[in-house]
């Protein structure tokens, strides 16, 4: 599970890489900082140098017996910093920024679908700017789906031959032993020796 948040975070850091937003203390324009399960600190606040950022968390998953596909739910939080306030304009600049970040998180993910090879997007991508924002940071996220390759159960020898039969070995074969349910362990159906 981290190394699907670990290599959603390089994926998302890489396609938002042209995109230039203000920071404070951070000089002009710096990248996306990227944070996996909570941001670093004594506070649960972000700190004003730690924008703009992206913040990854697994909400939950589901491993259904009856599937050969596991689902991961994940958040995805962004974090955007603009001081610019706004003069008339529709839309303020911060807001702004908030939604051309979520515009290319979106669209990247759903133009490459699986990620890390071993990852695949699945259901929908949803979320949104937040309804309350705190000038001057402004906050949104995505929720997605992932389908993962289950784990498949291992048996021992002994639990292979009972449940599939005798056809995984012979009488020359190591742990060889007739299945459970032939009776007195002996061979009745014309297999082994």
């Amino acid at each position: 599970m981290l190394e699907l948040l670990t290599e959603l975070s390089k994926y998302c850091q890489d396609a938002l890489s042209e995109l230039s937003l203000q920071s404070k203390d951070r000089g002009e324009l710096p990248s996306f900082k990227s944070f996996i399960g909570e941001i670093p600190g004594e506070n649960e606040k972000p700190r004003a140098s730690d924008f703009p950022l992206l913040l990854f968390r697994l909400v939950s998953f589901e491993d259904p017996l009856n599937a050969l596909q596991s689902t991961l739910y994940v958040r995805i939080f962004v974090g955007v910093y603009c001081i610019e306030e706004s003069n008339g304009d529709t839309v303020s600049p911060g807001y702004h920024n908030l939604l051309n970040t979520l515009k290319r998180l979106r669209q990247a993910l759903l133009k490459k679908r699986t990620i890390g090879k071993r990852w695949r997007l699945r259901e929908k991508v949803s979320g949104g700017p937040f309804e309350i924002q705190s000038y001057p940071y402004y906050f949104g996220d995505l929720l997605v789906q992932f389908e993962e390759r289950q784990n498949t159960e291992e048996f021992t020898v002994e639990e292979e031959i009972d449940n599939y039969g005798s056809a995984y070995g012979n009488d020359q074969s190591k742990d060889w032993r007739y299945p459970v349910d032939s009776p007195n362990g002996k061979n009745n159906e014309g297999y082994g020796v």
